[in-house]
């Protein structure tokens, strides 16, 4: 089972690709062998697409595509978005703040693990752990109402923050992309 998942995916070790071909051997991108490399620091991981250059997830998916390998879910496919530049150096994502998005869009964040960060009848901030580590806080203006949340009309983002950073320059290409598509459901429509 476990070899089946495997054979549908690309693995990353060291800054290099490869995929487990249907003789368990490893290929790299030119279906040429690939040896892992030794040494207790080598891990093994999931590539990332933030980790590929757009060439080589092209290369990879087409390889895929040759072989009629369908992946277990969008690993090649997935999006990578990446920081707005006048965003990197502080802990706001500025270039969403002042955003106005429907009421559902937010409603449909609670839906996804964001908690209730607002203590009075009005929902107006939000709060999500992120699995890398830090915590990213949306402050909403003039806030859902807990009373009928579809009455609420459309909302501004008054905030958009992470916390537990420095700057947001200091998240990796994985970590910044994940962090923007977190908020996609705001401001992508429905």
């Amino acid at each position: 089972m476990l070899m089946h998942l495997a054979r549908r995916l690309v693995w990353s070790v060291d800054g290099a690709t490869f995929r487990v071909a249907e003789d368990r051997s490893f290929a790299d991108l030119d279906d040429a062998a690939f040896t892992l490399p030794s040494g207790a620091a080598s891990r093994v991981r999931l590539a990332h697409p933030a980790h590929l250059s757009e060439n080589d997830r092209l290369r990879w998916s087409e390889r895929f595509s040759d072989y009629r390998i369908l992946q277990p879910f969008p690993q090649l496919g997935r999006r990578v978005l990446a920081l707005h530049p006048g965003d990197r150096e502080g802990t706001r994502l500025a270039s969403l703040e002042g955003t106005r998005v429907p009421w559902h869009r937010v409603a449909k964040l609670l839906r996804q693990g964001f908690r209730d960060a607002s203590a009075d009848s009005v929902l107006h901030s939000l709060s999500l752990r992120l699995p890398f580590g830090p915590t990213l806080s949306i402050s909403l203006n003039p806030g859902l109402s807990r009373a009928d949340v579809s009455h609420s009309g459309e909302q501004t983002l008054a905030s958009v923050r992470v916390h537990g950073i420095a700057r947001l320059a200091d998240l990796d290409a994985v970590a910044q992309s994940e962090l923007l598509l977190t908020l996609a459901p705001l401001t992508e429509p429905d």
